[in-house]
């Protein structure tokens, strides 16, 4: 079920398989960017989701002044949901890679399954089987 679709990013929620997948198409602003996280969030919570397929890889900036945002708004709402298993679809660029790869570790070290992919397909299955 899509429930956010523009021309940087679209989100689908899979009630039935409790995922939450977004997927940035192109350039997305930080506003946009949070719209998305948020949607996201909203929908993982309504449906008791358990797991989020990230599909980051046409992300082109960090948004590193958004940290504060993202833990407040986005983890900690998803954390407090039943949040277990995140795929992420590495971005392209080496730069961003490594501030992702920060959260793959931060994730990890609480308890989050984690992932990360360089297709999508493969992300979805490893999420299906879980």
């Amino acid at each position: 079920m899509q429930v956010y679709d523009s021309e940087s990013a679209t989100v689908i929620v899979y009630p039935e398989k409790k995922i939450v997948y977004h997927e940035i198409h192109k350039y997305i602003s930080d506003q946009e960017f949070r719209t998305v996280l948020s949607i996201g969030a909203d929908n993982f919570i309504k449906f008791n989701c358990t797991k989020w397929l990230a599909n980051d890889r046409n992300i082109s900036s960090t948004y590193v002044e958004d940290i504060g945002w993202y833990v407040e708004h986005w983890e900690s709402r998803i954390i407090n949901a039943g949040w277990k298993y995140w795929a992420v679809v590495m971005p392209e660029m080496v730069t961003v890679q490594m501030f992702v790869s920060k959260f793959i570790n931060k994730y990890k070290s609480m308890g989050i399954h984690v992932r990360a992919f360089s297709d999508v397909d493969k992300a979805m299955t490893w999420l299906e089987e879980r």
